[in-house]
């Protein structure tokens, strides 16, 4: 057992020591780590702006096809569908909301180890969520302290 806890957890799923890393399951001995980092991971937008695109081009098609152009400031002209690439445009601008909203963020922690692997653990717990920063802290505060006894050896 390790002499310095610097964070553990309320139900004790995640508990920062001098010696190892434990979040639920995965235990990570803090020698063997190089860096440690609490972070925010954001979902990817860039298939759900070309489909934004994708169906703004295609409403654009069905304006100038169906001549109603130079209506398009009023957002009534704008989302009626008048033909079928109106149509189609709107369908995918519909789909393109309905894949982008239920994606949210999700906090991890990411470790490195010395031999070049990755390890990162998702935190599903909510209130992991508001202690991010003091794990964060914690894990950086173990690593300076390993390599503190490394080099006074």
């Amino acid at each position: 057992m390790s002499d310095v806890i610097y964070f553990e957890s309320e139900d004790g799923k995640i508990v920062v020591a001098d010696d190892f890393v434990q979040i639920a399951h995965v235990t990570v001995k803090v020698n063997d780590l190089m860096s440690g980092e609490a972070y925010v991971g954001k979902p990817d937008q860039t298939i759900n702006m070309a489909l934004a695109l994708v169906g703004i081009f295609c409403i654009f098609l069905g304006k100038i096809r169906e001549g109603q152009l130079t209506d398009l400031i009023d957002i009534n002209v704008l989302f009626t569908a008048s033909n079928y690439f109106d149509l189609a445009g709107l369908i995918i601008l519909l789909v393109t909301l309905l894949i982008t909203l239920p994606q949210k963020e999700y906090y991890a922690l990411q470790f490195r180890l010395k031999d070049g692997n990755k390890k990162r653990v998702i935190l599903k717990d909510k209130q992991h969520y508001v202690n991010i920063l003091e794990i964060n802290k914690a894990i950086n505060q173990a690593l300076r302290y390993a390599d503190y006894r490394r080099q006074s050896k």
